[in-house]
């Protein structure tokens, strides 16, 4: 029993471990923007770990050339834009848990065998290849379920930024100005992506509505890209913007509405599923005794 426990613990914690180690976190482009300016002193610590960075970057984006084609390893440049991420880091994440799952198996087989029992010599092996093919994929869904969530937010904060840069607008300020303004008046991370995508176009001589096009097909995000064509819209046409602006908060509002209803109810319906287990371990303990006892008559 207590061998069970050890071995259903190591292998628990190995699983815990792989995958976290595999999550990625979401960007900090704050700390991003600020490590870009100019520092002063070295710091021969950092230099080091600058060093071992840029040598897992080019192994990765080495494997991604080789391989990134490949179905198996195809990811959404989207997903990728997101995170602020690359090809090349996902593939140094695959090789870890590649590595881990080819290592883990004969590790846990060498632990059976100290205590006493000899597996036969083709476990290790199967389970180190099943484990690592298996690991290979857990990279790429973690990915998609992290951008999948940061798009949620993404999106829920256009629709603020839709709200200011209405306000903006209502209070005379010029197009132009008000999209710069309304950047501002925001401090979470997509503004903070609004702001760096605006701060670019201005470098460039570039429209405002342009940058925040190509911002919202780089992350894939469809309320963006409608307030980007209506921006350039009123621009090209000389369309009321207030009036189109005001229409857009309003169905973001009832998009929003209805998406939060729905998510509510999925919720619900998922606490369905525990309360239902629960009850049927009860009616198990409280009924098994009395069936015991009609079966042993």
């Amino acid at each position: 029993m207590i061998f069970t426990v050890v071995m259903a613990a190591l292998l628990g914690t190995g699983v815990a471990v792989a995958v976290r180690a595999l999550s990625p976190s979401a960007p900090r482009l704050a700390e991003a923007l600020a490590g870009n300016r100019v520092r002063s002193g070295v710091d021969l610590y950092a230099l080091t770990d600058d060093q071992r960075q840029l040598r897992a970057v080019r192994l990765g984006d080495w494997l991604q050339q080789r391989v990134g084609h490949t179905r198996a390893a195809v990811l959404n440049p989207a997903d990728l834009a997101l995170l602020d991420m690359t090809a090349g880091q996902i593939m140094v994440r695959r090789l870890f848990a590649v590595l881990v799952g080819l290592v883990y198996p004969p590790v846990l087989t060498a632990a059976v065998i100290t205590a006493g029992i000899n597996p036969p010599i083709g476990i290790p092996l199967i389970g180190g290849i099943a484990a690592a093919a298996v690991l290979w994929f857990v990279p790429a869904l973690q990915v998609r379920a992290v951008a999948a969530a940061m798009r949620r937010e993404f999106n829920d904060d256009i629709i603020v930024y839709n709200e200011l840069l209405l306000i903006q607008r209502a209070s005379t300020a010029g197009i132009n100005e008000a999209i710069e303004q309304a950047a501002y008046a925001g401090n979470t991370w997509t503004f903070l992506r609004i702001r760096d995508a605006l701060e670019k176009a201005r470098l460039a001589t570039r429209q405002p509505h342009d940058a925040l096009r190509a911002l919202a097909r780089q992350v894939d995000s469809e309320p963006l890209l409608e307030l980007a064509n209506i921006l350039r819209n009123s621009e090209l046409r000389g369309t009321a913007i207030l009036t189109a602006l005001r229409v857009r908060v309003e169905a973001a509002r009832e998009t929003g509405l209805a998406r939060l209803q729905i998510e509510a109810s999925k919720a619900t319906s998922r606490m369905a599923i525990p309360y239902s287990l629960l009850g049927m371990i009860f009616v198990v303990l409280f009924g098994y005794p009395a069936l015991h006892q009609l079966t042993s008559l």
